[in-house]
């Protein structure tokens, strides 16, 4: 390539530009209004020159566009980033003659950057740095290799990737068949299906497997016939392992493997990804590398759908405050395993006569519409392999209709039984297609395992593009790669990986050798079909369809240009064919001829430092509220969490009320999780001194002439939780608080004994059981919350005292119409017993509950509560809220009927906020029988 820089030249049309841009004179804005009203036009558009001075022009190329079949253009032109020109023809074209950077590309073959809809990036960086398995044939060469993995352990493990099961004679590496391979330290071998993982005994014991752990839904931990593990991990059980297992690596290593997976990516010329990688750390791990300049590729994160987390803590990855998304590295959506893998149907060494390929679906139409309904605004993507899943899949979009924005994403990964009048309901439901060319390497052996009538169904790529579901070619890399070819330098990640050589397999049905791999050749497709899938079909697949996948004005300037036109060659050689450079954003990552250029420059080795400590996420928000007794409330919160699921979690509020000047209500949430495996730390501090309002006690108390209190308060707690399971939760908590009120006298004299002390110090403990499925804390559409506490208090105004309170709360979510129309309930009860004590005793009222009276307006020793809210949606981000709430509150020495009950009614708005309008702000008006009241807050009541 050539590179030749004409003279810089201004036409008057830039130097009107300029004056009126840097002098900034109105006047010269209305001459150039002027001058351009009355400017001669040229006689050709295309022969007016046209200068940016950072533009560049590449000319004289092949260029293929993604978007015709065939290459029709000559040159093209590269400006901050994007194409903002293209044209046929050689030369530089007369209108950029003036052009200050040209680029002779002497003839190269150009198209755009491609995409690979479909790889685990981490995991496939992990093999080019741990022991892999995925060239390894012989019984001899296994027994080498791990030997290597034994000598180089991770944290304590021995960690192998990527198992044929060619050394063990096609049979699962159990613990009678592995075990002498792996030695006494716990061991994990990732298996070359991607569903499957191998833990010896020591490494089962570790992760906290036994005999009597039952299987997950969706997966299977497999059994000798004597009911004991073997070792082996399916689906969802492996995946749990996965996660398990890559907690334990150096945060560090992981970034080191994103750079080395880069370098060899780019080398192929792939400059965006779907990654599916899961882990939220990981997520956080290309946002670091890529400020630091390390990584320059394009990424489409997905989450591990059947964990709310996952996905909470990766949506606003890359996305601005006010929702905007990053150009490098944003959330797609959430992955689900439908079925298993096509390869292994079934959780044993062989097959069953009647097995059929994906096996049992993992999911059921009930919950597919749910996925659908509550996924947006992201997007989806399932591993179908099988005829069943597919059929639960395609009935649930089609039940969910019209509630599924069109413009969301759907993509179904695989497909491997895609085919027949189904074709045409997956297009009609609006599905993108992902399918993974290296497993036509697989035929032979499919129609082997499953018989020739079930293979004939599989893997019908022709059918698909016949139907119009224009497939995006992924990899899957490094899932699945084919048999290792010698001739092939490093065959296992090239066939594997890089996309040239799918579209070898997909477009000529042969093996690299040139041997037709049989009942292949009716399932090709022709060239610029397979080219459109690893470049604008693929770009589709991530959500990027607009701006990625063509060479085309507005789009970004990702390109590859290769030494050949791939038309011009036997598809056979498109196995082997280089890339001669890479380019993302204009600017170039690879050149085969400096392979030091670019991120070339980054030694993995040397990505270290910062990226060894854990990374924490962070989030300020302001405070904007109102209640009728403070007034305007303002203030700021700054939120910090973990990306994992261990570290520190909290957040830091202050508020203050403009009205009673420097009083404020300030506190702190700090714990951390899985200080030990089994035990989260919490602690909890908050200082109070508000002025507010006391009616009395009792369900009767007048509103007129309220006591003004002026109340400093603190309230602190110190303890410990103890996850039971994933939902399940015990936390056993030391409790602290002071109470100085300057209107204590006030105070005793409405209340008299039933408010018992009221100021001073007190202490005492706090247990909670609770079970908690909502989809999330802040806004739930779905599930609910259950808690159970219990407190003693052994210290009451400065002195011993004896007292015992005990609550129950319950909430629940049902969407009446998903995902928008949502019943919300809720219901809560507490008593109290022995000393009366201020603080102890029951309030309700204002802006959580019972929200037309105000706050402090009804106490007591006992109380019960409950509300029926309906959630409904008015407009983008604004949504409604109609609710009637209830609640009572008795003394010990009173008693109360159903007509005591203090009723409110009301409604309000909520204003949803960006990246996914879960989080909102609320804006309340309710009434009661005597009062009423507007509140302004966060997040809903409940």
């Amino acid at each position: 390539m050539r590179r030749s820089t004409l003279r810089r030249s201004h036409s008057r049309f830039d130097r009107a530009v300029h004056v009126l841009l840097v002098r900034g004179r109105y006047a010269c804005g209305l001459v150039l209004l002027l001058t351009l009203a009355t400017w001669p036009r040229p006689a050709n558009a295309e022969d007016s020159p046209v200068v940016y001075h950072d533009a560049v022009v590449y000319h004289d190329a092949v260029v293929f566009s993604g978007e015709e079949d065939l290459p029709r253009l000559g040159w093209f032109v590269v400006n901050q980033g994007r194409f903002i020109d293209i044209g046929r023809g050689k030369g530089v074209p007369k209108r950029w003659a003036k052009a200050e950077h040209t680029v002779d590309l002497a003839g190269h073959f150009v198209m755009p950057g491609f995409v690979d809809a479909h790889v685990h990036f981490v995991d496939g960086g992990l093999s080019l740095l741990q022991t892999d398995l995925g060239a390894v044939r012989t019984a001899t060469a296994l027994d080498e290799a791990m030997a290597r993995a034994r000598s180089e352990p991770v944290n304590g493990w021995v960690i192998a990737r990527n198992l044929d099961l060619a050394p063990l004679q096609g049979h699962l590496p159990t613990h009678a068949r592995f075990e002498h391979l792996t030695g006494p330290d716990p061991a994990f071998v990732a298996l070359k299906s991607g569903h499957h993982v191998y833990l010896n005994r020591a490494g089962l014991e570790a992760l906290g497997f036994d005999d009597d752990t039952p299987d997950p839904p969706g997966g299977a931990l497999l059994r000798d016939a004597n009911g004991r593990l073997t070792g082996v991990l399916v689906d969802s059980a492996a995946h749990a392992a996965v996660k398990e297992v890559y907690e334990r690596f150096p945060l560090g290593l992981v970034a080191r493997a994103i750079v080395s997976a880069q370098r060899l990516a780019v080398s192929y010329g792939i400059t965006a990804i779907g990654d599916n990688t899961f882990f939220p750390v990981h997520g956080v791990h290309y946002l670091r590398l890529a400020r630091a300049g390390h990584f320059r590729m394009r990424v489409a994160l997905r989450s591990w759908g059947p964990v709310d987390q996952t996905k909470f803590l990766m949506k606003g990855l890359g996305a601005s405050f006010f929702g905007g998304r990053d150009d490098q590295i944003r959330y797609m959506g959430a992955k689900y395993f439908a079925d298993a893998s096509l390869s292994v149907s079934t959780y044993d060494d062989g097959r069953a006569p009647d097995a059929h390929p994906g096996g049992k679906p993992h999911m059921s139409v009930d919950e597919l519409r749910d996925v659908f309904l509550f996924s947006g605004p992201y997007g989806t993507a399932f591993h179908v392999q099988g005829g069943k899943a597919l059929e639960q899949i395609v009935r649930a979009r089609e039940d969910v209709g019209e509630r599924r924005d069109r413009e969301h994403i759907d993509v179904l990964d695989h497909c491997g039984s895609c085919s027949g009048p189904m074709l045409e309901r997956i297009a009609a439901a609006g599905f993108r297609v992902a399918i993974t060319p290296v497993q036509l390497h697989e035929l032979p052996q499919l129609a082997e395992a499953y018989g020739a009538p079930r293979a004939s169904r599989l893997l019908r790529y022709r059918a698909m593009v016949a139907a119009g579901l224009e497939p995006a070619i992924t990899s899957d890399w490094p899932v699945g790669a084919p048999p290792r070819f010698d001739s092939i330098a490093n065959s296992f990640h090239r066939l594997g990986l890089a996309p040239l050589a799918a579209v070898a397999v997909t477009v000529s049905g042969k093996k690299p050798n040139g041997v037709a791999i049989p009942h292949a050749e009716a399932r090709t497709i022709s060239l610029a079909q397979a080219l459109r899938g690893i470049t604008r079909h693929g770009a589709q697949a991530i959500g990027r369809g607009s701006d990625l996948g063509r060479i085309a004005t507005g789009y970004h300037a990702d390109f590859v240009i290769l030494g050949q036109s791939p038309f011009d060659v036997d598809p056979v050689a498109l196995y082997r064919m280089p890339v001669l450079a890479t380019y993302i954003a204009g600017r170039r990552v690879y050149d085969a001829a400096e392979p030091e250029l670019g991120i070339g420059r980054v030694d993995p080795k040397r990505v270290s430092g910062s990226f060894d400590r854990p990374p924490m996420g962070w989030t300020p928000s302001p405070i904007i509220g109102y209640d009728p007794v403070p007034g305007i409330i303002l203030g700021g919160a700054f939120f910090f969490y973990p990306y994992e699921e261990r570290g520190l979690l909290g957040n830091v509020q202050l508020m203050v009320v403009p009205e009673q000047g420097s009083r404020m209500q300030a506190s702190v949430k700090a714990g951390y999780l899985r200080l030990l495996p089994w035990l989260d730390l919490q602690t909890t501090a908050r200082f109070n001194n508000w002025r507010g309002l006391y009616y009395g006690v009792g369900i009767d108390t007048p509103v007129a002439d309220p006591v003004e209190t002026e109340a400093l308060r603190i309230d602190t707690s110190v303890g410990v939780g103890l996850p039971l399971s994933a939902r399940l939760k015990l936390s056993v908590d030391g409790l602290y608080g002071f109470t100085r009120e300057h209107a204590e006298t006030l105070i005793r004299e409405r209340g008299g004994a039933a408010e018992g002390a009221i100021a001073g110090h007190r202490a005492g403990t706090r247990a909670t059981l609770s079970h908690d499925d909502r989809d999330t804390m802040f806004s739930a559409r779905r599930g609910g919350r259950r808690a159970l506490w219990l407190e003693g208090w052994a210290l009451q105004g400065s002195e011993p005292a004896s007292r015992g309170r005990a609550g129950l709360e319950l909430t629940q979510f049902i969407p009446l119409y998903a995902p928008s129309l949502i019943l919300a309930l809720r219901g809560e009860a507490a008593t109290s017993f022995g000393d009366y004590a201020y603080d102890t005793n029951y309030a309700i009222g204002g802006i959580m509950l019972l929200r037309g009276f105000l706050n402090n307006r009804f106490r007591g020793h006992h109380y019960a509560a409950a509300t029926t809210e309906l959630r409904f949606p008015i407009w983008s981000f604004i949504s409604g809220a109609a609710y009637g709430e209830s609640g009572m509150v008795w003394l010990d020495h009173g008693s109360n009927s159903l007509e005591d009950l203090a009723l409110v009614g009301g409604g309000g708005l909520r204003f949803g906020l960006p990246p996914d309008f879960l989080i909102k702000l609320r804006f309340d008006a309710g009434f009661g029988r005597d009062q009423w009241g507007v509140f302004f807050n966060f997040n809903e009541a409940f």
